[in-house]
């Protein structure tokens, strides 16, 4: 499986997001994947707390082929970094582009009212409509690591099925990339898997967040799989720093 290397990067205050971008491109660096991390979903609780834990505000998120590495001239640019070497299957990374630039423009589904049963489902639909519109109306993805419990990764399994059964054909939420950790400071903080989850937006991730069916997946086979998880969400980018696609979004 071809490896790459995923690093979650906080630029120093004078230095921008799109300056920053034209500088990997000057290098003739090709993101898999560049975005703009929007917000936390879920924090670690026991694995690196010593950095993602902590008030940062991160600015970028890049997947690089492994050939492709952050020079010490780009390294000045950043304030902090952590990393993550990442393996995955060929012919998701294969076929990334493609996929990922179907899924970008493709239509939102429809979706209910909030029921108002589950806190997290309403705090995320309250950050959502105070985005800016070419936010709100924009998918994202979001960022899973997980550390797994001893002989729990079936289990975890059981869950992928059942969530891609039952809840990706609800909200057309698809995994676009999913690998396991082959080292840096992801592999040596006990981290074992990476999942990259396309959501026609933030607010679709709030309904599904407020979905019984969902609730009842989740605690029959993911929270006893997991050690530890973090989730964030990020918006992929284009050069300048902006949503790479624009498409109106049935709310």
């Amino acid at each position: 499986m071809p490896a790459f290397n995923l690093h979650l990067i906080a630029l120093k205050r004078e230095q921008s997001v799109p300056a920053f971008l034209a500088h990997i491109r000057s290098e003739s660096i090709n993101p898999l994947v560049q975005a703009r991390p929007l917000r936390w979903i879920i924090l670690p609780t026991k694995r690196s707390q010593h950095l993602l834990a902590h008030n940062i505000h991160w600015d970028v998120l890049l997947i690089l082929p492994d050939g492709d590495a952050l020079s010490s001239t780009t390294k000045t640019y950043t304030d902090h970094i952590w990393s993550a070497s990442v393996k995955f299957p060929a012919a998701l990374s294969d076929g990334y582009a493609k996929f990922n630039s179907t899924l970008l423009n493709a239509p939102a589904p429809q979706i209910p009212p909030l029921s108002g049963k589950y806190p997290v489902a309403n705090e995320l639909a309250d950050f959502h409509s105070k985005l800016p519109d070419r936010y709100r109306s924009h998918p994202v993805s979001m960022l899973n690591f997980l550390a797994f419990h001893p002989n729990k990764r079936e289990q975890y399994s059981a869950y992928g099925t059942a969530f891609r059964d039952k809840i990706s054909p609800k909200y057309e939420t698809h995994t676009k990339l999913m690998g396991h950790i082959a080292g840096d400071q992801a592999r040596a903080e006990g981290w074992d898997e990476m999942l990259l989850v396309h959501q026609p937006s933030l607010r679709h991730f709030a309904t599904m967040a407020d979905d019984d069916e969902y609730h009842e997946i989740n605690q029959t086979y993911r929270l006893g799989a997991l050690k530890d998880t973090f989730i964030l969400c990020v918006v992929e980018v284009d050069d300048d720093g902006e949503p790479v696609a624009q498409r109106g979004s049935k709310l």
